[in-house]
């Protein structure tokens, strides 16, 4: 029995359907081999035009947008010296590069590379619970950077590097990203030690984009957590950010002044209720205040932070019981005990 022929309308709909898929599938090919439109207008247009070309693929085969894409994003992070200074340099890195701004801006203040706290938190030197303090569980001030295109690693990484001053000899003891910032901190220890984490560490894909983005220059040393100081040497310690992970600086940390001397403008400083009101930013249960050189305490307006008082939910974790009378510890002190106790 001969099969049903279609009425003469159905089957040009067909065709009319799959002429419109080839065509499509076509355009987006030439999208983004570069042959649509002449050279020059290819160099302006790129970012729309691949743009374009993935929606169209996405439309046409049902499939996901972002495999199109090729590489996934990552979350890095960068520190040496004061994470004030850092976290201005990022921020002004991912508007020039990744064109962020306001709420897209992703840079912020923590704490990584010293021992894993099981993804509590981690504070700044302060009275209340001192054994929370950074320095003494051998973290290091850095800045994170979230969903860092696989195609900017290198970027990233070489405006990093670039900012490590390496000293001239080996008596050169000045590395200025470890001196801290104005009234910041003056140390030179390990928590303003140059580190740079990222997902699987020296072993992540990734790395072969470190590497080139050094050229040598540097010696890119594996993190162990709790690591010495850079000071006076040409070393950066690359962690692996799985199993050393970032925390979250105290709020008033967040879009800083860079120093007392070098204030940063309101528009800047105004990211920080920003990114709280998106969630990129979380009130933590670390006091919103710090200890002075002279041991005093000085307390940080932030109406925004809602934790930092009670007792330490931390401490059975950590296995430290908290002081009756809590002085202001000696950070350099309380650190050698700790490390050798």
């Amino acid at each position: 029995m001969a099969a049903k022929r279609l009425p003469v309308a159905s089957r040009r709909a067909r065709r009319s359907t799959h002429g419109a898929l080839a065509i499509a599938c076509c355009y987006a090919c030439c999208l983004l081999a570069g042959r649509s439109a002449p050279k020059a207008f290819l160099q302006v247009e790129a970012p729309r035009r691949i743009a374009l070309a993935q929606l169209l693929a996405t439309a046409v085969t049902g499939g996901s947008a972002q495999a199109a894409t090729g590489e996934p994003a990552i979350d890095m992070y960068f520190g040496q010296g004061s994470f004030w200074r850092v976290q201005s340099d990022f921020t002004a890195l991912e508007t020039k590069v990744l064109g962020r701004s306001g709420t897209a801006v992703t840079s912020i203040s923590g704490y990584a590379g010293g021992q894993p706290v099981n993804n509590q938190l981690v504070c700044y030197h302060n009275l209340e619970f001192p054994r929370r303090d950074y320095s003494i569980l051998g973290h290091a001030e850095a800045v994170e950077v979230a969903s860092i295109p696989a195609d900017k690693i290198g970027t990233f990484a070489k405006a990093f590097l670039d900012a490590v001053p390496v000293p001239a000899a080996e008596s050169d003891s000045d590395r200025r990203g470890e001196q801290g910032d104005g009234d910041q901190g003056g140390g030179r220890g390990p928590e303003f030690r140059a580190i740079l984490g990222l997902p699987g560490g020296s072993e992540s894909p990734y790395f072969k984009d470190i590497l080139d983005a050094n050229g040598g220059r540097l010696k890119l040393a594996v993190g162990k957590g709790s690591d010495p100081s850079t000071a006076g040497t040409d070393v950066v310690w690359i962690y692996d950010s799985a199993k050393f992970p970032f925390y979250q600086a105290e709020l008033y940390h967040q879009f800083h002044d860079q120093d007392a001397s070098k204030k940063s403008p309101e528009r800047y400083k105004a990211l920080k209720g920003a990114l709280l009101r998106r969630g990129r930013l979380q009130p933590v249960s670390c006091p919103e205040s710090e200890i002075t050189e002279s041991g005093a305490v000085d307390e940080v307006e932030d109406s925004m932070n809602f934790g930092g008082s009670g007792s330490d939910p931390f401490e059975p974790i950590l296995g430290f019981g908290k002081p009756d009378a809590p002085t202001p510890p000696n950070m350099n002190r309380v650190q050698k005990n700790f490390l050798e106790s």
